[in-house]
């Protein structure tokens, strides 16, 4: 008979039942050793990639940027300030940058926007605000900006 080797292998809980299906199911295996030392008091082994306990990833609480205005304005505010009130992906992407944005994340925004019958696409990679956009841009460019939180209201007097 052969001489067996012993061969640890880390499993992920959701795929213990299938691994240990194909690895009775192989040939050559001769037993499958279960050790369970690892394994937490509550019955859950310890994450793949897990830190210690208390350890974050990441900026620190209170150090990410904050925007007076958001990202579905902007793009709304720099397609009305365009000249034909329309412009291309490539130049919003870098508008958005300018802004301290993602230039990334204007994608999905600008899917929402166009769903919602803010702007249409004119060609490949130029859009262009729809007359309800524009609507909405005037609207946005009334409404007073947003108050500091250590900002008291003026005394009526």
């Amino acid at each position: 008979m052969p001489k067996p080797f012993m061969l640890g292998v880390e499993i992920e809980e959701f795929a213990l039942g299938n691994v240990l299906r194909k690895l009775n199911g192989m040939p050559g295996v001769v037993n499958i050793h279960m050790d369970f030392e690892g394994v937490k008091p509550n019955g859950h082994a310890k994450t793949n990639g897990a830190g210690l306990h208390g350890t974050r990833r990441g900026r620190p609480p209170g150090t990410g940027r904050v925007f007076t205005t958001t990202g579905r304005e902007d793009i709304l505010e720099m397609l009305a300030s365009a000249p034909g009130k329309q412009m291309e992906l490539g130049a919003m992407k870098d508008r958005f940058a300018q802004k301290g944005r993602s230039p990334g994340s204007i994608n999905s925004l600008m899917h929402v926007l166009q769903k919602d019958g803010m702007i249409t696409r004119k060609g490949d990679g130029i859009w262009s605000l729809s007359k309800k956009g524009v609507d909405q841009a005037k609207r946005a460019k009334k409404k007073p900006p947003p108050a500091k939180s250590g900002d008291a209201p003026a005394a009526a007097g």
